[in-house]
This record gives structure tokens, sequence and C-alpha cells, in this order.
């Protein structure tokens, strides 16, 4: 809403998904090598965020703000039926991931003539992150961690770009 001061918006958005598939509990109706297994993928994903524009000098600059944060989670698992233990599905990996970016965005332009323009700007990133991925071992049933990592990465990038029109076309 512009209150003019400048103009104000929001945005959010989210989904939410699983995809599986459940082995048929019968040998006989198993064609392929994963006709056995049963398979679990959930994902989640959101985002939420804010722009801010603020035209000043008489409308030929602007300034423009975006923050936004961006959640993501996924998680999937892979068991096998085992016959000799009537089908009983025993897990055999899985997976978990999640994600939390943190970003923010600011440009400024300036338009000092017709053929002319000025932009500016500087984006920050802050990504926060796990993922554990691990498989059991099938006769033991123990479970080894492959991967398991947790961190924080940040990225921070200037930018300036000048735009030069020789003619009006």
């Amino acid at each position: 809403s512009d209150n003019g001061n400048g103009d104000f918006s929001f945005f959010a958005l989210y989904g939410d998904n699983l995809t599986q598939r459940i082995a048929k509990a019968d040998a006989s109706k198993w064609v392929t090598s994963i006709d056995n297994e049963n398979y679990r993928d959930e994902n989640q994903t959101g985002i939420t965020g804010m722009t801010y524009s603020l035209p000043f000098n008489s409308g030929k600059s602007y300034l423009k703000w975006i923050a936004a944060t961006t959640f993501t989670h996924n998680k999937s698992a892979l068991s096998i039926l085992n016959q000799e233990k009537n089908y009983e599905p025993e897990l055999s990996q899985r997976s978990d991931m999640e994600l939390l970016d943190l970003k923010y965005n600011l440009i400024i332009n300036h338009k000092f003539n017709n053929q002319n323009t000025l932009c500016m700007g500087l984006d920050v990133a802050r990504t926060n992150y796990a993922y554990q991925y691990s498989i059991f071992h099938p006769t033991t049933r123990k479970e080894y961690t492959h991967f398991h990592n947790v961190g924080v990465s940040d990225l921070v990038q200037a930018f300036a770009q000048w735009k030069h029109r020789f003619d009006e076309k």
C-alpha cells in the first residue's frame, strides 16, 4: 500500500508434497528389482517476505529493498520387504535435509537523462543447513551415517550497472 512514504508489499507461499510407493507383500508379483521396496518422500517449502520501494528526486530515482525467508524440508525413507519375516518392511536408507535462507537486497536506481541510468545494489544471503543420510546394514540392522553436516553459509555481493542508450531506438 502507498502511504506517501513509499510502497510496501508482502508475499508468502507454502507447498507440501508427499510421494510414496507401497510394495505388494507378494513376491510372485515382483517383476523388477525395486518391486519389493517401499519409498516415502516428504517435502515442505515456504517463503515469506516483503518489499519496500521509495521514489525520490522527482521520480528520477528510486530505492528498493527486499527481505525474504525461505524454508525447505525434505525427508525420505526406503525400506525393503523381508520375505522371511512375513514381508515386514526393514529400513534400508533415509535422508533428512533442512534449509533456511535469509536474503536481503538493496537497489538504488537513478536516471540521469533519457540516455543514462545508473543502478547499484547489495545482495546479502545467509543459508542455515542440516543434512543427514544413513543406510542400514541388511543383516545387523545397524545404522551407518554417511553424511551428517550442519552449518551456515554467507554470501555478500555488490553490483553496479551503467546503461547508456546511443539513440532512442
